[in-house]
Formats: structure tokens, sequence, C-alpha cells
């Protein structure tokens, strides 16, 4: 027997596809949902003909072009799958699990969604009110406790329920480029900006965003929905409670607001955590929403000393926020940056590495060409920090990264790539990004330190 819910949300569904008024009423960011699984079914039957109709004979991973006879659609392929990329941007990833493409990966999907969300109507409503890929996620689990979807296997892969399946096609072949067509299923849904539909999805987001293990997926996007008073009433529940993802990700949050009132909350947390029994992602946060609201009394500078110079944190095999505790203390705290940026330019952990190396990059002073010269000294295969030496603008660090650099050299015995061979291929293109990111923050402390900085 089917759930209730489901069976609301079918029979809306098919009262869309008849242009007739439904005689139920489903929550319509569900309702979009479902419909936009049956679009992305669709679009992954069109994604395997294409496949093998069009690409027989380019199945390698690492292989991308342009595909034949489809002018702006290029393709890449990787490990199992295949991501086809359209000239509107839609992007279509799939794994090869099932011969008929049915197997849906929730993050595909998502990022599917993301690529479309300004062009076709159901994607356009999914993502006002889902406006984010790890809300779209933690959504699929309401629809998976009506039954919805089908898991086979123990992990994030599904299939659509048999009712859904039944109506993939006319789903995909309904034209919602039709005003007309579009006004219908806006009413078959009950999708409007009514006071009612309104309340009832902050509701929802709300209590989404309190599940524990749903919030680290819904409370970013939250932020845009919820009033300042419920997001606060989320954040302190998630601070109040274990030490995990969500506390970490109620603390980002609460960084990004302009709100000073949690400051004793977040003081009294610091005091529950431990540096080495509790995962090290809520006490950077917290950390940094304290330094970057002006507290910075004595016990916090020592509580950040003290989890700053945690070599292994839980869960790691190193500390994967030495780098962004060697940017705060840039920031906040300088007579404690330096050794923190000496250490995180020589870690073994390549996200630290190429935060700080891109930092002093972008400040492009004497002090920042030293460090990062003196770190290849010690770590000569380090790409990462060649690479910053490369984008400095003298040609001193050019000539310091072409001097000191050690590329590696490949094993023609062996299959495949190393770590440092891949790192050292894509060095160039994977530092843009970084470099640009951390542009505006290098901009205003080159103003703020000495150009031959010591400590």
């Amino acid at each position: 027997m089917i759930d209730q819910a489901f069976a609301d949300i079918i029979e809306a569904i098919d009262a869309g596809l008849e242009g007739r008024a439904p005689r139920t009423s489903p929550p319509p960011w569900l309702a979009w949902l479902t419909v936009a699984l049956l679009r992305q079914r669709a679009r992954q039957a069109w994604h395997r003909y294409i496949l093998e109709t069009r690409l027989r004979d380019e199945q390698q991973a690492g292989e991308s072009g342009d595909v034949p006879g489809l002018p702006g659609w290029k393709y890449n392929f990787h490990g199992i799958g295949c991501c086809l990329t359209g000239p509107d941007g839609e992007a279509i990833d799939v794994d090869r699990h099932d011969a008929e493409a049915r197997v849906i990966d929730p993050y595909f999907f998502a990022w599917r969604i993301r690529t479309v969300r300004s062009i076709a109507m159901p994607e356009i409503r999914l993502w006002r009110w889902m406006p984010s890929d790890s809300m779209i996620v933690a959504a699929l689990t309401d629809l998976r406790a009506m039954g919805a979807l089908v898991y086979p296997h123990d992990n994030h892969l599904f299939l659509l329920a048999k009712p859904l399946e039944d109506r993939v096609r006319f789903a995909a072949e309904c034209r919602f480029d039709d005003e007309a067509t579009c006004d219908n299923w806006l009413a078959a849904f009950h999708d409007r900006d009514a006071d009612d539909v309104l309340l009832a999805h902050r509701a929802w987001v709300r209590s989404c965003a309190m599940n524990s293990s749903q919030a680290f997926k819904v409370i970013d996007a939250a932020r845009e929905i919820l009033t300042p008073n419920e997001l606060a009433e989320v954040c302190l529940h998630h601070i109040a409670g274990p030490a995990g993802p969500a506390m970490g990700k109620a603390l980002s949050v609460l960084r990004k607001t302009n709100a000073s009132g949690q400051l004793d909350a977040v003081s009294a947390l610091l005091d529950r955590l431990s540096p080495t029994d509790d995962p090290p992602y809520p006490a950077y946060e917290a950390f940094a929403y304290l330094l970057e609201r002006g507290v910075a009394n004595a016990n916090v500078v020592d509580g950040f000393g003290t989890f700053a110079a945690v070599e292994k944190a839980k869960g790691f095999r190193g500390n994967p926020f030495l780098g962004q505790y060697a940017i705060l203390a840039l920031r906040f705290l300088p007579s404690r940056a330096m050794d923190l940026v000496r250490r995180a330019l020589r870690c073994d952990t390549p996200l630290c590495v190429t935060e700080v190396a891109a930092l002093l990059a972008g400040i492009d002073q004497p002090w920042c060409v030293r460090e990062l010269t003196s770190a290849l000294v010690d770590v000569p295969n380090a790409s990462t920090i060649a690479e910053a030496l490369r984008r400095c603008a003298g040609d001193i660090a050019k000539r310091h990264a072409a001097k000191l650099y050690v590329p590696p050299t490949h094993d023609h015995s062996r299959l495949g790539f190393t770590y440092e061979e891949v790192a050292h291929a894509n060095a160039r293109e994977r530092f843009e990004e970084p470099l640009r990111e951390a542009q505006l923050l290098a901009d205003e402390l080159r103003a703020r330190y000495p150009v031959a900085w010591g400590g």
C-alpha cells in the first residue's frame, strides 16, 4: 500500500499532467522535487543513449572533447562515469551502475539542478524552495520515508519507485516552456507565495535544520529562509549538542550573520571542547566567530594556541584546519601567525598548504617570498609552493621556483600516476581558484604587515 503522502504527490503530478485540479495539496517543494527526479531520470536515459550512439569509442577515463553531432555539448569521462555538459550549462553526470541508467546519484542530481536552476520551470521552482544542492540532497530523506525512492544497496544511490518510473516519459514530454502548462502545474501544486504556504515551508526548513543528521546540509540555505530568531534558535540548539558536523555548521552560519548575541554561548562552548577528543571543525569555527567579533581575551588566545598546536586531530591523519588557523592568526593574532604559517606550508595536508601558499602569493611581499622559498627548500617536491612563487610578481621568486622545485619523475614500469605527478600536472590550473579567493584578504593584509616582516 502506498504511503498517503506519496499518494498525494502522485495525485498532484497526475493533475499537472492532465491539466486538472488536484484532489490533494502536497507541499509544493516536495512535489517539485519529485518532478525534478522524473526529469533527471529521463535525462539520464538520454545521457546513456548519447554514450552508446555517439561516444562508443571514447570510453577511457580522462578522455574529454566535443560530442559529435551535438553542437555545444562536451563530454568528460571519469572513473566509471561520464559528464555531459550542454551549451546552456546543464551538467548530466552518470556513473555506469546499471544498463538502463535508472540508478540516481543524489549529488549528481543536485548538481544538475544547480546548473539548470534558471532554465526550466520545475527546476526554477524547486530551487526557489530549496536554494542549495545540499538542501536538495537532504530533502530526499522525506521522499525515502514515503517509499518514493528505493535503495537497493546500502549506500546513497537510489531508484525511483514504480509509480514514479511509470510517469517518467510523460513528465519528460511535458511542455514546460508553455505558459498555460506552467500555470496548470503551479495550480496543481498549490505553489504560490501565500502566507500559509510560506509559513509551512519555514516550518519544514526549521524541522530539517533542527535534525542533527540533516543540519549540516540544510543550515546554510536555511539562513535565507528562516527569520533571524528562528535561525538563532536552530544554531543554539546545535551549539548545545554534541561536537560534530552540525555544531560546526551552526557556528559557521552564525559567523556569516551580523549578530553578536551568541558570544556567551560560543565562549562557554570552548570550555567543553577537547583539542584531542573532539572533531576539529567546531573549535575552529568557535574561535573564528569570537575573533571576528573582537573577543580576544586570555582564555580565547590561550585556547586558540592549544587547538592550533594539535598535529593530528581526531579522525584525521593531520590537522585539516592548520591553514585556517594560520590565516586567522594573520588576521587577528599576528604574534602567533608566523609559526603557524611555517607549519602549514610544510604540513602533509595539501589543502592547508594551498590555502596559505595562495594567501602569501596574493600578498606578494618580500617576507612572503622568503617564507615560500624556505618551505620549498625543505619540501622540494611541493608543486603548490612552487606555483605560489611563480605567481609572485618579482623575478626573484620565479627564479627560486625554477631552481629549487624538483618535479616528480614517472616510473614507466608502473600503472597510473602518483599523487605528486597529478599535482604537478595540474598545479597551475588548481591554483587559480584558491588565489582568486584569497585576493581580497591578501590586499587587506598587505597593508598591515611590514614588507620584511619576520613574525
